[in-house]
């Protein structure tokens, strides 16, 4: 058994359960993001008290947990002094209130929920990896042939963004950056407003195409006109921006990029990201050959 002293420490980093356990002020303080980091950054302190202090010989380690909170929280901008801050007073009350024994056996129920949480996440993780190396990778000219036989322009877009979540290499030329570049000049200023937000705001934030002046004016004007439609900053397009990156870049990892977008004759998902005050979403779209 712990030492009373290390328990104390634990009870100002640890928590288990959920989050619907917070105090309602408490709760009310933190965004969705910062609630997930919270649940993240408690699986890592539960499992770092468990390989401590427990017999129990977890097939989930601590390190495995960071590696995931560091990921997260670069992507959302948040740090982990804001996920302990969240925590830190509350299982300080806990302590106090119910007592060493009772905050052990708390923590260690937290760590087995936290074991169970990131094994079905590996599962989940090598399906969608597995899923993506088996996805055949479209050229210019299947995507070309697509567009001819759809005319769905924003879902090429959308498999384009995907595939490069960082545009095209600086010093190589890039024949699907290209042609995204044409179906926006194509689109003109009122088609490409059927285009997603993570197409626009990926044009935007990396280079496509090597020079196509009218399609980068026809991209900023748009992304200035969603700016104004949500009445967003510069600083909050900035941030916008940034977050829509992290996303691609996170789905690109996961290998979760999808064929042709929503072309086919099928429905198909794709990630909206979060802007400021706005969660990001899976929209699903349908079409037709």
């Amino acid at each position: 058994m712990p030492s009373s002293s290390a328990l104390r420490i634990g009870a100002r980093l640890l928590a288990i359960g959920s989050l619907l356990a917070l105090p309602g002020a408490l709760a009310a303080q933190v965004s969705e993001e910062q609630q997930e980091a919270v649940l993240i950054y408690e699986c890592g302190k539960s499992l770092v008290w468990a390989e401590a202090y427990s017999d129990e010989v977890l097939r989930v380690t601590s390190d495995e947990v960071w590696a995931h909170f560091d990921q997260f929280a670069a992507s959302h901008s948040i740090s982990e002094a804001k996920a302990a801050i969240a925590l830190n007073g509350y299982w300080q009350e806990i302590y106090d209130e119910d007592g060493a024994e009772e905050l052990a056996s708390m923590i260690m129920m937290a760590a087995l929920s936290c074991e169970d949480k990131y094994l079905k996440r590996r599962e989940q993780v090598a399906a969608t990896s597995e899923a993506g190396r088996l996805v055949r990778e479209l050229s210019v000219e299947q995507l070309q042939s697509l567009l001819e036989r759809t005319d769905d322009a924003p879902s090429v877009a959308d498999y384009i963004v995907y595939q490069m979540p960082n545009g095209k290499d600086p010093f190589a030329d890039s024949p699907k950056g290209e042609l995204l570049g044409r179906l926006v000049v194509d689109a003109g200023a009122s088609g490409i407003r059927r285009f997603s937000d993570a197409a626009i705001l990926a044009m935007v934030g990396a280079r496509y195409w090597q020079y196509n002046p009218a399609a980068t004016r026809l991209v900023d004007a748009e992304y200035r006109r969603r700016l104004r439609d949500r009445n967003y900053s510069e600083a909050q397009g900035r941030s916008w921006t940034h977050r829509a990156a992290a996303d691609r870049a996170e789905q690109a990892r996961l290998a979760k990029a999808k064929p042709v977008g929503s072309i086919g004759r099928h429905c198909d998902k794709y990630l909206e990201p979060a802007g400021p005050g706005t969660p990001a979403a899976w929209v699903t779209k349908c079409s037709s050959r």
